[in-house]
This record gives structure tokens, C-alpha cells and sequence, in this order.
């Protein structure tokens, strides 16, 4: 089965939600190995931000990155943005396999769960 990357950031903000809840051996397994996959993805996507930010990121003359004004983002050139937010889009878009037989199916999802975390974890989950 193939999901996006963007969901694969997304199912592991909600594992962490998740991996302290009572499961069956099964269902747990199988989300760890998802949880595996998606740290695995991760990786390589932190390694593109890191790619864009050093080429795309604005430097002042000193040639140090700038960051905007809570410091919680690096600035982007002006004249850059465009190309920067579609190769991101790109990375955000990418196919990622994920083995179906770590696909859980609904009925062993014995657990409360919250619809934002449902929609997260749905590309991993089958009827």
C-alpha cells in the first residue's frame, strides 16, 4: 500500500498519543511497525528541510541564517519562496510503501479515540 509522506508525519503525531493505550499483541506490533516505517521517512525528510533551508534560507552578511521574529522558523529568500514551497510540496507529496500486512484492520482498534487521531492513523487501518 502507498501512502503520502505528509501522512506518515501525521501518524506519528498521533502514535505518541496512542502507544501508552492497552492493545492486543497484534495491533500493537503492527503499529510499532508502522510507527518504525514512519521514524524511517522522518529521517529522510528532516534531511531535505535541511537541504532547502541551506539553500533557500536568507543569510544576513555575516552569512548566518536568519530566523523570523520568535526564532522559530528560518526566513526563506524573497525571490525563492515559490521554488522552495513546491519542492516542498513535492517532499510533503512522496509515495511511501507500507507492507499490507501491517495494515490494522478496524475490528482490533478496541480503544477511545479522538477523530483528529482517527483521520491520522486511517491510511494505515483497513474494513
Amino acid at each position: 500500500m502507498k501512502i503520502k509522506m505528509f501522512q506518515a508525519l501525521d501518524f506519528l503525531d498521533t502514535y505518541n498519543d496512542l502507544k501508552d493505550k492497552e492493545l492486543k499483541i497484534q495491533t500493537a506490533y503492527k503499529l510499532n511497525k508502522c510507527y518504525e516505517k514512519c521514524v524511517e521517512e522522518q529521517k529522510f525528510y528532516q534531511s531535505k528541510i535541511t537541504e532547502l533551508v541551506e539553500k533557500y534560507g536568507k543569510r544576513d552578511k555575516d552569512n548566518q541564517l536568519q530566523y523570523n521574529d520568535n526564532k522559530s522558523a528560518v526566513l526563506i529568500q524573497e525571490d525563492k519562496q515559490n521554488e522552495c514551497n513546491s519542492i516542498m510540496n513535492e517532499v510533503l507529496n512522496l509515495d511511501i510503501d507500507i507492507d499490507d500486512k501491517y495494515l490494522i484492520n478496524i475490528e482490533e482498534l478496541n480503544i477511545d479515540i479522538t477523530i483528529d487521531s482517527l483521520n491520522k492513523i486511517k491510511p494505515f487501518i483497513t474494513e
